[in-house]
């Protein structure tokens, strides 16, 4: 798959980002689902949110980054904890928006399927 195939994946997939496959990834007790989930969210949201086009990119990278390793063979927990934390902290300073709202209560249930 083209690095093209794989961003048009993670950003066309919303709520259904490859989670055949995420809920085939349990190891170590860590259930990647959520995390591919709000991936595919940003992917879908991120130009509604009002950003300048650079943080729209890194905003896009990070959430990239986090359906990349949320649908890999072995999910790290610290590298999903990571991108979902930078992702949340984006959200939050992207302003009062339902959508950046929905996707920090989305990271938040994210990492809180870590801790159990």
């Amino acid at each position: 798959m083209s690095s093209d195939e794989e961003a048009g994946q993670w950003q066309a997939s919303g709520a259904c980002v490859s989670s055949s496959r995420a809920r085939l990834l349990h190891t170590d007790g860590v259930d990647p689902t959520l995390f591919a989930q709000l991936a595919g969210y940003i992917g879908q949201v991120s130009t509604t949110l009002g950003m300048s086009d650079a943080d729209r990119a890194e905003l896009e990278r990070v959430a990239q980054d986090l359906h990349t390793e949320a649908t890999s063979e072995n999910p790290a927990p610290g590298r999903l904890r990571q991108f979902a934390t930078q992702l949340k902290d984006k959200l939050l300073e992207a302003g009062t928006t339902i959508a950046a709202t929905m996707g920090a209560q989305m990271a938040d249930q994210a990492l809180a399927a870590l801790v159990q």
